[in-house]
């Protein structure tokens, strides 16, 4: 497996895996509930504007090296992020459509119940990470995750994330993070949780 910068011509290819991953995610649920029509694509059309705002250079791909196919995908907010709406105006109208006036309701809302949960200080954000469903217990979720946390360590941040699961959470929690705030609302059930730079948590078997 090797880990890369996600390239530019793949970017549909990985919102597709984000979509497999995040299909039964309790926010995602809520925003295109199970059967809404053209339903998968909706989530990968959500996902490729995420990754515009976002910018590609800090989305983090799991690759089989044989294949060369994606296994994984890991979306990264640096510190000091500014969203690049221009990037992601392309696919604004196409994913405006895709999760309509309910979705756009969720995801302000969804905004609105972590503000102010994270650090305040200049912070690395795990916005999403998924794999597919064959390399699911594989650890390359893992594997994605730790790469990038490298980086964090190097530069002295805290890192930060939002687990919608408990089975997340338990990942996360092996990887160094804390719960530090539980939401409520549209958001019930989720943890903020923050990770001290050079906590090495424990791996999961790969």
């Amino acid at each position: 497996m090797q880990i890369q910068t996600l390239e530019p011509k793949r970017v549909r290819e990985a919102a597709a895996v984000l979509a497999e991953a995040f299909t039964d995610e309790p926010i995602i649920t809520q925003m295109l509930p199970l059967g809404t029509l053209h339903r998968q694509r909706k989530i990968a059309d959500y996902f490729v504007w995420s990754m515009r705002l976002t910018g590609i250079d800090t989305v983090d791909t799991a690759v089989d090296p044989r294949s060369g196919k994606l296994l994984g995908v890991a979306l990264w907010e640096p510190p000091g992020h500014v969203s690049r709406w221009f990037a992601g105006l392309p696919a604004t109208p196409g994913v405006l459509r895709g999760v309509g006036r309910r979705g756009l309701r969720v995801l302000d809302a969804y905004e609105a119940a972590g503000a102010g949960k994270h650090p305040g200080e200049p912070h690395w954000h795990l916005v999403d990470v998924g794999t597919c469903g064959e390399a699911r217990g594989r650890g390359v979720g893992t594997r994605l995750i730790e790469h990038r946390l490298e980086t964090v360590d190097e530069s002295g941040c805290i890192a930060s994330l939002e687990a919608t699961t408990e089975r997340s959470a338990q990942l996360y929690r092996r990887l160094g993070f804390e719960h530090q705030h539980a939401l409520s609302g549209v958001a019930d059930g989720v943890s903020v949780m923050w990770r001290m730079p050079n906590t090495r948590g424990g791996k999961l078997a790969a």
